[in-house]
């Protein structure tokens, strides 16, 4: 069984014991801005990948630990990825690619809540890790140049081997807050990945998954 079956295993086997014991568990529903970070040997773009919107979708659960601090787990369905715009002139001719990739993701964060009472609301912070995997994805990327122009369009390949285009483990960590109103949550995150998925050898080369989302939660119970 390959190692990221075991672990999918592993993490929907913890959350369903988690949700047997919490308090409260609903839906969540949003929108991200996300791209990747590279270290300056793989940033071969001149501007640099560019946030690319994108949305999530999932349940969340939450068990209150005291009156001011919960734990909350939320298995989702997370659209990643980046876009490219670049712009340049060479030998009197105008080239052009706009492109990015569109990644889908399984994640689970895991984050510690803590409460507070302003005026007649109730506002959060929030902060822990998330695990999550690569489900699919493809990258898309249209040349032109002058009054030609040229479309590339790739699936993903997911694995470690250098042959692969990105590995599909990814984790890190997760910051926020928001208010809650009745029983629905808005809430805004950035969430910084520390999985390098880059599959190329040198250990210098580093890619990493970033996203801020905002989400809105209705608790059902």
């Amino acid at each position: 069984m390959k190692t990221y079956t075991k672990v999918t295993i592993l993490i929907l086997a913890l959350f369903t014991s988690f949700l047997a014991s919490a308090q409260r568990f609903g839906v969540k529903i949003g929108g991200n801005m996300s791209k990747i970070h590279m270290n300056d040997d793989l940033d071969f773009f001149d501007n640099g990948p560019q946030f690319k919107p994108g949305i999530h979708l999932g349940i969340t659960a939450e068990k209150s630990i005291t009156d001011m601090f919960a734990i909350e787990a939320t298995p989702i369905l997370n659209m990643k990825g980046y876009s490219i715009s670049e712009n340049y002139k060479d030998n009197g001719f105008d080239y052009k690619l706009k492109g990015g990739s569109t990644l889908f993701y399984a994640d689970l964060p895991i984050n510690i809540k803590a409460y507070f009472n302003v005026s007649e609301y109730k506002v959060f912070g929030a902060v822990g890790p998330y695990v999550g995997m690569g489900l699919s994805g493809k990258t898309n990327y249209k040349y032109t140049y002058g009054d030609e122009s040229e479309s590339n369009s790739d699936t993903i390949k997911w694995g470690n081997d250098s042959d692969a285009d990105m590995k599909r483990l990814d984790y890190g960590m997760q910051i926020g807050g928001g208010v809650e109103i009745n029983k629905m949550q808005v809430g805004l995150f950035f969430t910084q990945g520390l999985a390098n998925l880059t599959t190329d050898s040198d250990g210098s080369n580093k890619i990493n998954n970033q996203v801020i989302s905002i989400s809105l939660s209705y608790f059902l119970k």
